[in-house]
């Protein structure tokens, strides 16, 4: 994090980079604890219902959008199908 090359190739301030990084492993936990019988779909959606309340979520959702859709498989078709239809029903915030 002390490096800015990565987060400057990428056009990213390296603050916004820490929260890019923070909001995925957010998302990469309690997708994991989904797929490994921890967590409940349920569970899965409130966690989700709450990043999608935060700016910083938002904002990371959107810049990712490329890469969630060159995947088919794994929790990012999961994830975005959450994130899609919490949109939809107006509880995402960003």
């Amino acid at each position: 994090m002390d490096d800015p090359g990565p987060a400057a190739a990428r056009g990213l301030q390296p603050e916004r980079q820490r929260w890019f990084l923070f909001a995925h492993a957010l998302k990469c936990i309690v997708l994991s604890a989904y797929r490994l019988g921890i967590m409940s779909k349920n569970k899965v959606l409130g966690h989700m219902r709450r990043f999608c309340q935060s700016q910083v979520f938002g904002h990371y959702w959107g810049a990712m959008q490329h890469h969630r859709h060159s995947l088919q498989s794994g929790p990012s078709p999961l994830a975005s199908g959450i994130v899609s239809g919490l949109k939809r029903k107006g509880a995402a915030g960003g």
